[in-house]
């Protein structure tokens, strides 16, 4: 059994999306229908932050310890910071 598909008229503003293929590749092309758009949309992006450095080492840091909050880079900076185990201190 066919289904019958009919639009629906709507009233006020729409978004209307349509995908097609390109040259192997796939282009989605977003509409907006009868809004205004905020200006925010046309501004540019944020920088990134900057990359956080390792504080023992002065690297560039991989990691974060969770205790202290510190960024570190390699074992051994971590272990500068927790002490000779690495490990938390038991308080």
């Amino acid at each position: 059994r066919k289904t019958i598909v009919r639009e629906r008229a709507c009233d006020g503003p729409r978004v209307r999306t349509k995908s097609a293929l390109v040259d192997n590749a796939v282009v989605n092309t977003i509409t907006f229908v009868d809004c205004e758009l905020p200006p925010c949309i046309d501004d540019v992006a944020p920088d990134y932050p900057a990359a956080a450095k390792c504080a023992v080492t002065g690297q560039p840091a991989k990691y974060l310890d969770p205790v202290s909050g510190s960024p570190y880079a390699t074992l051994e900076a971590f272990r500068m910071l927790r002490g000779r185990s690495g490990r938390r201190s038991s308080y």
